[in-house]
This record gives C-alpha cells, sequence and structure tokens, in this order.
C-alpha cells in the first residue's frame, strides 16, 4: 500500500523527469514530498551532471547532511577525500608499478573494440591514446 509520499511520488515524478532540458539549462531538478512522518526528496540530474561514482559520493554527503538536520545539528561535511589531480597522480602511479604491468592486458583486453579517431587501426599500438604512456625516459608501455 502506498503511503502519501509514494503517491505524491508516483503522481509528480514524471512531470520532473520531463522538466530536465539540458538544451534549455534544465540539468537538476527536485521536488520535495511532505509527510507527517518526515518527507521525501525526489531528485534529478541529467548524466552529463555528473558520473556514477560522483553520485555516490553526492548522495552520501546529502544523507549525512540529513541525518544531522534530523538530529538538529548543522550539517557539517566532511571535506573532499582526494582530489581529483591526487586521483590521477595516484592512478599514473599505479599503472607504472608491477601490479600495473600484470592487469595491463587484462585492460587493454576492455578496450579493444576502440577505434582511436587518430587513424590507428589498433588499440595496442596506440597507447598514447590509451593514456598507459610511460613518462620516466620516454618509454612506452602497454604493447
Amino acid at each position: 500500500m502506498l503511503g502519501p509520499v509514494d503517491d505524491k511520488l508516483a503522481t509528480h515524478a514524471s512531470a520532473v523527469l520531463d522538466r530536465i532540458d539540458p538544451f534549455a539549462g534544465a540539468m537538476v531538478q527536485a521536488l520535495w514530498c511532505d509527510d507527517p512522518d518526515g518527507g521525501c526528496l525526489l531528485l534529478v540530474m541529467h548524466r552529463l551532471v555528473t558520473d556514477v561514482m560522483s553520485w555516490f559520493v553526492l548522495m552520501a554527503g546529502l544523507a549525512a547532511a540529513w541525518d544531522q538536520l534530523e538530529k538538529g545539528e548543522k550539517p557539517a561535511l566532511t571535506g573532499e577525500y582526494t582530489t581529483y589531480r591526487q586521483w590521477s597522480r595516484l592512478l599514473e602511479q599505479r599503472s607504472r608499478s608491477p601490479e600495473g604491468d600484470t592487469q595491463r592486458d587484462y585492460w587493454l583486453a576492455q578496450v579493444e573494440w576502440v577505434r582511436p579517431r587518430v587513424g590507428v587501426s589498433d588499440a595496442r599500438s596506440a597507447p598514447r591514446y590509451l593514456g598507459v604512456v610511460a613518462a620516466d625516459n620516454g618509454a612506452q608501455r602497454g604493447r
């Protein structure tokens, strides 16, 4: 049996989805459904607004803020754990590690169907396109 919040969501969810219009700049829509027992927030974002992993981070932050508000506290979220710059540097370092070497063939196999736009017909012969170029001594990896 649906409650008042579920009924409101069911009634208005498609209208919220229909208001997403990237050409008009409408990339995020929200609907608050009131309920005597709390309420519910429907948050809809176009897929260009965030990637899947960032969505999970965003949802965790919203859940933490919600919990703090319910306790009467001022929301105080933790800072960013890893910046994009730190993450990309760590990823590059891992690509040069022995563990990265053992996994290289697996990851290259995942993109074998990709045909690089620079005119190279074999993904294995274009490691720069795939982002697996080693910076030391100009040696290329991933072949």
